[in-house]
């Protein structure tokens, strides 16, 4: 079964989002209800990847504790999020983690 998820959570570098980075943190506060009533509290790992930010603002707002925050790309192309998803695909291959949302 399914005991370690990685769920990256994506914001913005820039507060002139609206409330864009303030949904992604109430979003990812849900989701990690929905996989700890689905898979079971005391039987799933989530480690909580904030990408942009200041999203870090928005998921201490709702309480969730994160592993780290990453700077979102300054220019949105594939080869850029290659790179930025690289280390999450490498630790998924090696089962890190058994899930990624």
């Amino acid at each position: 079964g399914v005991t370690q998820v990685c769920l990256i959570v994506l914001g913005s570098n820039k507060g002139l989002c609206g409330p864009f980075n303030n949904d992604a943190g109430i979003k990812a506060n849900q989701r990690i209800k929905e996989l700890e009533q689905k898979l079971g509290e005391d039987q799933v790992n989530i480690t909580v990847i904030g990408i942009g930010k200041r999203v870090k603002k928005s998921l201490n707002r709702q309480k969730i504790r994160f592993d780290s925050i990453i700077r979102a790309l300054s220019e949105a192309n594939s080869t850029a999020a290659e790179q930025l998803l690289e280390p999450f695909l490498l630790d998924y291959d090696e089962g890190v983690y058994d899930r990624g949302e």
